[in-house]
């Protein structure tokens, strides 16, 4: 993220999809309750919590927390401006081929489903630290439902007065 913070100017906009870490531990007790997984492991729940380390599509993978992915991008030269869900199916989150045939339990449509967080940082002038002042007018997210709607209404400012609708 620091490469690419060199390559974009300050207050360029970046968006992000990262994988949730309070996701990854919801989908697996999801998964356990429907009897599609086994319980991890307590060496694997241990890793997962430290790290933020889980299995997807059968590959070990970073999570993040909402506040380390805002820290991790203050390091790195950015503001978080944004951050909301998004949503997507069961069948990416279960390993076995057979049921993903089948088709996902009816038990796993209930909402919420598997998430990953969407993110929008904006880069920072350089020698800030991470300590710039938000700008007025900026959207703040108050709950889910919110987030959710978020990812149809955001404005993005790209500078000036002009705007984009993500």
């Amino acid at each position: 993220m620091q490469e690419v913070a060199r390559r974009l100017v300050p207050g360029a906009a970046l968006l992000v999809v990262a994988p949730s870490t309070e996701a990854a531990l919801y989908i697996r007790q999801r998964l356990v309750d429907a009897r599609l997984e086994k319980p991890m492991t307590p060496k694997a729940a241990a890793d997962g919590i430290a790290n933020g380390v889980f299995k997807r599509g059968g590959v070990r993978t970073k999570h993040w927390l909402r506040e380390e992915l805002e820290l991790f991008a203050r390091r790195c030269g950015f503001r978080l401006e944004r951050i909301g869900k998004v949503e997507f199916g069961w069948a990416s989150e279960v390993d076995d081929e057979r049921l993903r045939k089948m088709g996902v339990p009816l038990s796993l449509n209930v909402p919420p489903h598997p998430w990953d967080h969407l993110a929008i940082f904006r880069r920072l002038a350089d020698g800030t630290n991470g300590v710039e002042p938000k700008p007025e007018g900026l959207l703040s997210i108050r709950s889910d439902f919110e987030a959710r709607g978020c990812l149809t209404s955001c404005m993005l400012s790209r500078g000036g007065d002009n705007e984009a609708a993500v």
